[in-house]
């Protein structure tokens, strides 16, 4: 491998946290509600059939995670060349710097050609922006959630060992409720894990002969939470008497409506959300990446450790293990 190379293949962000600003407070959304009521159940319901109330306002967590690669390697390649006829019994290659080269002709096939074996040098870049949805029972695409980073979001901490989290998320300008009414839905995928995703989408499958640099850039990690409401609307019937219940949720930035099951309320206890590992993000990230290449690149597994977290398990000695 040659020895020019960067200090570090990885060049890693610090994962952040916002929270997006609602476009409705509480009262313009019970507004809604009351509009949005006989449209809950289907049409031909009157208003004075159906009763809702405001079961809870969800946080939903969404990540945004963009990185980026470059590689500038050698690769091995057979070039043909054909002669014009079948008469020609060598064929000189002429270059301005170093004179020219003569190669005998070979005969296949009622074609005369040569065959050169040369390198490329290749400089190879990608650069991948992903979305992940993942604290809903439907995932929405990455169009809907680009959506949401053109409204106002503010950086809720650089600093995720708050022991208060949820007070963090949920000091929002248009939230005004008590915090027991606040839910705070926690993200099913880490930090490591997304990012983990997207590296695998900036990586170049490759077999190269020499790798001069390689380098991978999380430019960003980051959490958001998008605040919704969600309603408890009720159908009664002649009596007054409750015959049907649905969930509905307003999302607080769309003001758009979906229908949730119950399921989807259920509480998770903010003590038991593992924030730490959540936002957990170390340069053994890449390793994913560098594992595919073999034992031969052990050595660019080494740089990680050198520069990584302390307690990491040892890559380079993995792939050390590995190599032919």
């Amino acid at each position: 491998m040659s020895e020019e190379r960067r200090d570090s293949p990885l060049d890693l962000a610090e994962p952040r946290c916002f929270v997006i600003d609602a476009s409705i407070d509480l009262g313009q959304a019970e507004a809604k509600a009351v509009k949005h009521a006989d449209k809950a159940f289907g049409f031909g319901i009157g208003k004075r059939d159906i009763r809702f109330r405001l079961v809870q306002v969800r946080f939903l967590p969404f990540w945004h995670v963009h990185c980026t690669s470059r590689f500038d390697y050698d690769r091995a390649v057979v070039f043909t060349l054909n002669a014009k006829d079948t008469d020609a019994k060598a064929i000189s290659l002429h270059d301005r710097y170093n004179g020219s080269i003569k190669f005998p002709v070979e005969q296949s096939r009622k074609v005369a050609h040569i065959t050169v074996h040369g390198t490329e040098h290749c400089i190879t870049e990608r650069d991948e922006t992903d979305y992940f949805d993942v604290g809903n029972e439907v995932p929405q695409g990455e169009d809907k959630l680009k959506h949401y980073l053109e409204r106002g979001a503010r950086l809720v901490t650089t600093n995720l060992d708050e022991s208060d989290f949820s007070a963090l998320v949920t000091q929002s300008r248009s939230i005004q409720l008590q915090r027991s009414e606040i839910v705070i839905v926690p993200p099913n995928r880490t930090a490591k894990e997304v990012v983990a995703v997207v590296m695998q989408k900036v990586r170049v499958p490759i077999s190269p002969d020499a790798i001069h640099s390689l380098h991978f850039e999380v430019k960003n990690a980051d959490l958001y939470f998008r605040p919704t409401y969600v309603f408890e609307f009720s159908k009664l019937d002649k009596e007054g008497k409750v015959v049907e219940t649905k969930l509905e949720e307003l999302d607080a930035t769309k003001e758009a409506w979906r229908t949730i099951s119950e399921g989807a309320l259920s509480m998770t206890s903010l003590s038991a959300i593992p924030w730490r590992k959540v936002f957990h993000l170390s340069k053994d990230v890449a390793f994913v990446i560098l594992d595919e290449f073999g034992g031969r690149w052990w050595r660019l597994a080494t740089d990680l450790k050198e520069v990584g977290d302390r307690h990491l398990p040892d890559i380079a000695d993995h792939m050390k293990g590995n190599s032919t």
